[in-house]
């Protein structure tokens, strides 16, 4: 699906439903589907889908769920979600999840942009086929 799909989809949902939460799993998945990278209309197209998903989220009183790629910047070697500026500032928390070392199955989950004073701590968890556990 692309970002138009995704805007069709929560223009119809109804407005009288209960929706606590909107996902879109893989933003990056769906900018591949919606025109050439760096290019003004799959830009413009990006801002709109994500006003859109605002507007639901004020609506319904819910929360919005982005899974999203990152891109290391050749310059600087920073590591920043694929969406350039438009996803930067449209979002109010970015949290990152990176997996440590192949085969040990340990996740670190880092907290980078956060909109209330105190961001949290960090935590390493181990993820396999018996759930997520913390390392203590």
């Amino acid at each position: 699906m692309g970002l138009s799909d995704v805007v069709g989809m929560i223009d119809s949902l109804d407005p009288l439903s209960e929706v606590p939460v909107i996902i879109l799993d893989s933003l990056t998945g769906a900018l591949n589907l919606s025109g050439a990278p760096g290019t003004k209309g799959r830009q413009r197209e990006l801002f709109g889908a994500l006003e859109t998903m605002r507007e639901a989220a004020n609506k319904f009183d819910s929360h919005v769920l982005i899974t999203d790629q990152t891109s290391k910047n050749w310059s600087t070697g920073e590591m920043t979600p694929v969406g350039g500026n438009v996803l930067a500032h449209a979002v109010d928390n970015v949290i990152r999840v990176d997996r440590l070392r192949t085969g040990d199955n340990l996740v670190r989950i880092e907290v980078e942009r956060w909109i209330s004073k105190e961001k949290p701590p960090g935590i390493i968890v181990r993820a396999d086929s018996k759930g997520i556990r913390l390392l203590r």
